[in-house]
């Protein structure tokens, strides 16, 4: 420290006044060393803190870039999250469970209770006093039902058979919706293999326009033959803004049927479509026919649809028979 203590003497001995001790130099210069010191500490906690928050925010734009990435089976699951039409379904087969509780309910007794007290004040004619009455009544009710003909086995089972059809009713809205889902997929998928085309093509055409043009100044292909060129090359350029447009559409129609907010930053992962199929199956009609019949929840719902109706009939026919 001796070295910057003589210069800082040096730079400020013109403006000293009279006989000045060293020891003022000494502290002066110890005062100034001191906050020139803790200046640079404090710039240096603040380029920590600032580099600090861009590497949070790089970090947090990396992370938020990977979860835009959405695949199929993430943009189904996602849809089926957010749908309408799911979360009605569902709803109502909250109430089927209701329904069917207060069905196994009605065969246990039901007991009413009343309690009534009445006053009464009047004043007779000629009299100078009044007269009151008071009364009470008390009432118990209670009942059961013996017999009614199975009415009510019936509507419990017709409320259980309410449960199954809104399950195999959510069941198809969610087979609907990931069908709806999967075709919009895919119809972003070859509309970013369009736009790839279309660029590899406009590459292609700029090279073959490269070489024209040095052809045309060697005198080898005529001016119309180059303007052929470079006419071919603003048409695929068209045909780029073309698919590039179909591309936004198709990105549209599926954030749409996600229920997801529209944006720019959505991206869909490219699966490896040839790994995912299985080119050695060679399936037969008639089993794939039997597979549907045995999996498809609208056959399901349909046969349960069936019983309930003659479920019914039952119900109906049971107010013929009397009520004990």
């Amino acid at each position: 420290d001796i070295i910057p203590f003589f210069l800082f003497f040096i730079m400020i001995k013109p403006f000293s006044v009279g006989k000045t001790s060293p020891y003022f130099y000494l502290t002066f210069y110890h005062s100034w060393s001191t906050l020139f010191l803790h200046s640079n500490i404090v710039t240096m906690k603040r380029g920590i803190l600032i580099f600090c928050v861009m590497l949070f925010c790089f970090t947090t734009e990396t992370k938020a870039q990977q979860d835009s990435i959405w695949t199929l089976e993430k943009c189904i699951n996602y849809a089926l999250e957010q749908n309408i039409q799911v979360r009605k379904s569902e709803l109502s087969n909250q109430r089927y469970q209701y329904y069917a509780d207060q069905a196994k309910a009605e065969r246990f007794p039901s007991v009413n209770a009343s309690v009534s007290q009445n006053f009464n004040w009047s004043k007779a004619s000629g009299e100078t006093g009044y007269a009151g009455m008071n009364g009470s009544n008390v009432s118990v009710n209670s009942g059961v039902t013996i017999f009614n003909s199975n009415k009510l086995i019936n509507q419990i089972k017709q409320a259980e058979l309410d449960i199954q059809g809104g399950q195999y009713s959510l069941e198809t809205t969610k087979e609907s919706i990931s069908l709806s889902i999967l075709d919009a997929y895919l119809q972003v998928l070859y509309a970013e293999e369009q736009v790839k085309n279309s660029e590899k093509q406009i590459e292609s055409t700029a090279s073959q326009l490269n070489l024209a043009s040095e052809r045309l100044a060697m005198q080898v292909i005529s001016k119309a033959d180059f303007a052929q060129v470079k006419s071919q090359l603003a048409s695929e350029k068209l045909n780029l803004a073309n698919a590039g447009s179909q591309l936004a559409i198709a990105k549209v129609n599926l954030e749409q049927l996600m229920e997801l907010p529209v944006s720019d930053n959505f991206n869909i992962a490219h699966p490896d479509l040839l790994d995912m199929v299985n080119q050695n199956r060679i399936p037969d009609v008639k089993s794939v026919y039997e597979a549907a019949l045995a999996l498809k929840p609208q056959i399901k719902n349909a046969a349960v649809n069936k019983e309930i109706a003659a479920i019914d009939e039952k119900i109906a026919k049971a107010g013929y028979y009397p009520t004990l």
